[in-house]
């Protein structure tokens, strides 16, 4: 990835995409509870640039328990790029971070969750280090399940 960059997720980077959601991002959340997560002081946000151009985002939220990828979402048109990969290898490398400040974490686990049909997905997850803990039955759509993974690092 030469010329792509990861940094925080600004409030302007939000307004950038925020009208894009669900036509550019598939079904992805909707802008209010994107919104409230960037508000959130215990979740942190990236996106994934190439120049001004937003292709793609991330972000975790540091529960009481672990460290949780809430998403990685990558722009229709840029799949298949390797962006997911490189975009995940950073929230795990900012959460390991995070982890090497703290000094009373017991265990140091990332966990997150993934529908049942997105094998691409799963694929990358297993391919960076996850393993599936449990699942959560008809989840999605109350249709199909969520697929609880976890890495420890």
């Amino acid at each position: 990835m030469e010329n792509q960059i990861i940094k925080e997720m600004s409030f302007e980077d939000y307004m950038h995409i925020k009208d894009d959601l669900q036509k550019k991002y598939d079904d992805f959340w909707n802008q209010s509870i994107l919104k409230s997560e960037l508000e959130n002081p215990y979740s942190k946000y990236y996106v994934l640039k190439e120049d001004k151009d937003i292709l793609g985002f991330g972000g975790f939220i540091d529960t009481a328990q672990d460290m949780e990828i809430t998403n990685i979402v990558i722009r229709k048109d840029c799949r298949g790029k390797g962006y997911g990969d490189f975009l995940l290898k950073f929230l795990i490398n900012e959460i390991k971070k995070i982890y090497n400040q703290k000094k009373d974490v017991y265990q140091r686990i990332i966990s997150l969750e993934v529908n049942e049909i997105n094998k691409v997905a799963i694929n990358l997850y297993e391919k960076n280090g996850f393993e599936e803990d449990g699942r959560r039955k008809k989840y999605y759509e109350n249709r199909y399940d969520a697929i609880i993974m976890s890495k420890k690092v």
